[in-house]
């Protein structure tokens, strides 16, 4: 199979599961406590594959992490990369908080 084609695909199921916050940018993402979604007998992490589709290559030693402080955020926007030795840490400058998604 194409992989354009299954990235796609891919692409079309993660977005039906999104909903954008416009109050702070935020596209939460509906599933679950987890942002894994399985697709083609595989479990694909939405952050990176987001990450990777829009913004570029995650590299082995890299994480996937959230500038916006919202752990179910996909938006590639508020993503940003952190090598694994710095440790899984979030930027302090996000613009989201969490009141506002409550009452969205």
């Amino acid at each position: 199979m194409n992989a354009n084609l299954v990235n796609k695909s891919l692409l079309n199921l993660i977005e039906s599961h999104i909903s954008p916050i416009p109050e702070c940018g935020c596209w939460l993402w509906d599933e679950d406590e987890s942002t894994q979604i399985n697709y083609d007998k595989l479990s694909i992490d939405v952050e990176v594959f987001m990450y990777q589709i829009y913004r570029g290559e995650v590299a082995e030693n890299q994480n996937v992490v959230h500038t916006c402080q919202i752990a179910c955020c996909v938006n590639p926007e508020h993503l940003s990369l952190r090598t694994k030795t710095d440790g899984i840490k979030n930027d302090n400058g996000g613009t989201c908080k969490t009141n506002e998604l409550e009452s969205a």
